[in-house]
């Protein structure tokens, strides 16, 4: 009820966390997409995840292996500098690694080339886990929707709730010992029945 009574969107989200059971919002950090060097390679985000899980040290021909697929000691030990630089990751007076932020994001809605690759790549690899990843290990599945832009609207809201759950499970999450991808996508894989009935309507 609160949802459908919302009148701005900060209000519908609140709605939404509140139907979703969340117990809080996580606290996220919104970079610039304009950030060309960390969106340039793909691996920047997964190492700033996983420095701080295998705190590998100066190990970097370790770090490196640790990706899935493998990239090189040079480019780990590159990529984690460039991390430090932008202050997403930092080291504690022992030389442990840690995230400066639980979360970034560019939000939603974002038109810029070094997102839109980053996201390529990334579907690109969801598509070769299909075969590479076992299913024990994997989650992929697909569902073909008819629907009408006011329902667009609403899974789109949705989709952020979703994805707010997933980053509190994961912030709550003391025992992390993987780094995980998840893409979400949903696009249209059909003209708009209005349209088509036009174009039949202009046949001579």
């Amino acid at each position: 009820m609160q949802y459908c009574q919302a009148t701005v969107p900060n209000q519908k989200q609140l709605a939404l966390d509140i139907m979703r059971g969340l117990k809080h919002s996580v606290k996220q950090r919104t970079i610039s997409v304009d950030n060309n060097a960390y969106f340039s390679c793909w691996y920047h985000p997964v190492i700033r995840e996983l420095v701080c899980l295998v705190q590998p040290g100066e190990d970097y021909d370790f770090l490196a292996c640790s990706v899935r697929p493998p990239i090189t000691a040079e480019q780990a030990r590159e990529s984690v500098r460039l991390l430090v630089d932008l202050g997403f990751v930092a080291r504690d007076l022992e030389g442990c690694y840690y995230e400066c932020d639980q979360s970034i994001t560019t939000g939603s809605e974002v038109v810029s080339l070094g997102v839109r690759a980053l996201n390529r790549e990334m579907a690109r690899q969801g598509v070769e886990a299909i075969d590479a990843v076992p299913p024990s290990h994997r989650d992929i599945s697909s569902c073909i929707l008819g629907v009408s832009r006011q329902s667009y609207e609403q899974i789109k809201q949705e989709i952020q709730a979703f994805k707010q759950r997933i980053f509190q499970i994961v912030t709550d999450d003391q025992s992390s010992d993987t780094v995980y991808n998840l893409n979400v996508q949903l696009f249209p894989v059909s003209t708009e029945a209005a349209s088509c009935k036009k174009r039949e309507g202009e046949g001579g």
